[in-house]
């Protein structure tokens, strides 16, 4: 959902934000409680913005190429997911 809303840029100055919280909202909502930890998700992609640009990258490249491949952007939502689980400082995506 991440991607696929960035993907279709539907205003002027991007949607960087609203596909953020649109998809940690549905996260949300599909586990039936919003997740513990200080910093969430889109907070943590906030701190760096490079490797969730790289994810985006990947993922339009692949399409470009009609072929659906997320499997970057999952892996930094992993990694992200368990840091706010452990309630880890921010850091930077391995």
């Amino acid at each position: 959902m991440l991607w696929r809303i960035c993907w279709i840029h539907p205003f002027d100055d991007g949607n960087g934000r609203t596909a953020r919280a649109a998809s940690y909202l549905v996260l949300s909502v599909r586990l039936g409680f919003e997740l513990p930890g200080r910093l969430p998700i889109p907070a943590r992609i906030k701190h760096a913005p490079i490797a969730y640009t790289r994810a985006l990258e990947a993922a339009d490249a692949a399409w470009s190429r009609r072929v659906l491949d997320v499997s970057l952007m999952q892996e930094l939502l992993a990694f992200y997911l368990e840091a706010q689980l452990k309630d880890d400082p921010p850091s930077f995506p391995p």
